[in-house]
């Protein structure tokens, strides 16, 4: 008896654990005092992470990202709680520079209540969000790494 519960408690064991450890990757933004934060997973085709900008000490932006990686470029989906406590939706898109993300933006619509951005529109200018990549003692100081 004791045997078959140690065989149970094992299999338990192993069956909780994760497949492979997630290896989330920490990118910091400046924008004069606004200040972004990133905190990114990217598989082969798809990234998900978490995403919070702080506007000047008064306020915040934050929630998450997910969405398709396409080329050098990702795009999704910002599912956020604005400084005035809303929930929101926004496009997300990066330009990857080697190891640094370029910030896009451009006109956005909505289509069936569904916002984008305009594709003639969207650009990536260097005077906006450029993330640089963190470490995770970095990031732990800028409460970013949790997990």
């Amino acid at each position: 008896m004791k045997s078959i519960i140690a065989i149970v408690t094992v299999f338990i064991f192993i069956g909780c654990q994760s497949d492979k450890p997630k290896n989330f990757k920490f990118y910091k933004a400046l924008k004069g005092k606004d200040i972004a934060l990133l905190r990114l997973m990217e598989t082969e085709n798809n990234f998900y992470g978490q995403f919070e900008i702080k506007y000047g000490g008064a306020g915040k932006d934050s929630g998450e990202v997910r969405g398709v990686k396409i080329g050098d470029t990702l795009k999704g989906k910002y599912d956020y709680r604005s400084y005035g406590g809303n929930k929101k939706w926004a496009p997300f898109v990066l330009l990857r520079r080697g190891e640094i993300f370029k910030w896009g933006n451009g006109v956005v619509t909505t289509y069936m209540n569904i916002p984008f951005i305009i594709p003639e529109t969207l650009k990536f200018d260097d005077s906006d969000f450029q993330f640089e990549l963190i470490d995770s003692t970095t990031a732990k100081k800028l409460d970013l790494a949790t997990e």
